[in-house]
């Protein structure tokens, strides 16, 4: 199921997401905005380009319906601490220039299977910042990313396979 996300990485996601101000970028059928609204977060900013037609209402639960690059002062004024970035593809322009102002990225997805979850640029991007969190799965892959480093990091399984899209790299535990 494509907004599934594995028990193990929801007892991984309460860590980063209590109390924080979320911002669910790219949050489609909205299942994942309603696992992290179940982490107790502060609040949590949906954004989609095509949110659902009747979505549930939540006290904490903000929608806003657009492109990513259209997007970014409604992101900006919101203050988000936390940003949550999922598949399926998140090949839209403004994404990684949203993220560089959010402390915390919570990306979920899998570049295993021979497609990618992201364009090369967002996975570049997160090679700059610490990994706090990183929990491989055969659907999605979890990895939490934090302060800004002085020095790209190693890439882990998953980013490789993002980063090359030349060729399938089989999913590994």
């Amino acid at each position: 199921m494509y907004g599934h996300i594995p028990r193990k990485h929801q007892d991984a996601l309460r860590r980063f997401v209590r109390g924080a101000r979320v911002v669910d970028l790219g949050c489609g059928d909205m299942e994942r905005t309603w696992t992290l609204l179940g982490c107790d977060p502060e609040a949590v900013l949906a954004v989609d380009s095509h949110l659902p037609s009747s979505p549930k209402a939540h006290p904490r639960l903000t929608l806003h319906q657009g492109l990513f690059n259209d997007s970014l002062g409604v992101i900006r004024d919101f203050r988000p601490t936390v940003a949550h970035v999922s598949w399926p593809a998140n090949y839209l322009t403004g994404l990684v220039k949203l993220l560089t102002d959010i402390p915390t990225v919570i990306y979920v997805g899998c570049n295993t299977d021979g497609t990618a979850c992201g364009e090369r640029a967002l996975f570049q991007y997160m090679l700059t910042r610490k990994m706090v969190r990183y929990l491989p799965d055969r659907q999605n892959t979890l990895i939490v990313v934090t302060k800004l480093l002085d020095n790209p990091r190693d890439a882990t399984y998953e980013e490789k396979a993002a980063l090359d899209q030349t060729e399938v790299y089989p999913y590994r535990a």
